[in-house]
């Protein structure tokens, strides 16, 4: 019986353990609100905002994560338009730092469509970047 028993609590244990996954993700937060969870895996990653709810100082954070964090590289989120003109962006060290931007300059540009791309490093072309989710501003 004890066998039994002790044979159930490894297989609790391990299988426990195996649910357990370094997948790069990130959270989306609108004014310290969470809006959005997404990871590598995510097929339908947009964020809509209709612009009446939206008020001036409103600010978008992400908080990036990977499995092989950086504590000092140089890391950008960068916010581009449909026709890939950037926006705004924010520039800082590590993976782990929070990246804030302010949504007054995507209102201000009078688009509604915006892609927030991340990458840290110096990047020799646009395909290394990683595109984390969508804007859409309904007016």
């Amino acid at each position: 019986m004890t066998r039994i028993i002790t044979g159930l609590f490894f297989i609790i244990c391990f299988q426990s353990i195996g649910y357990c996954d370094t997948i790069t993700n990130w959270q989306v937060y609108h004014n310290n609100r969470l809006l959005a969870k997404f990871n590598i895996m995510n097929v339908k990653n947009e964020i809509v905002f209709k612009k009446q709810n939206l008020k001036k100082g409103d600010s978008v954070t992400v908080n990036y994560f990977r499995d092989t964090p950086c504590f000092d590289c140089l890391s950008f989120l960068s916010v581009e338009d449909g026709k890939h003109h950037v926006v705004t962006y924010w520039k800082g060290n590590g993976t782990f730092t929070p990246k804030t931007f302010s949504l007054d300059k995507l209102m201000e540009s009078g688009k509604g469509y915006f892609e927030i791309y991340y990458h840290d490093g110096e990047i020799k072309s646009r395909t290394q970047r990683q595109l984390l989710f969508r804007i859409k501003i309904e007016y």
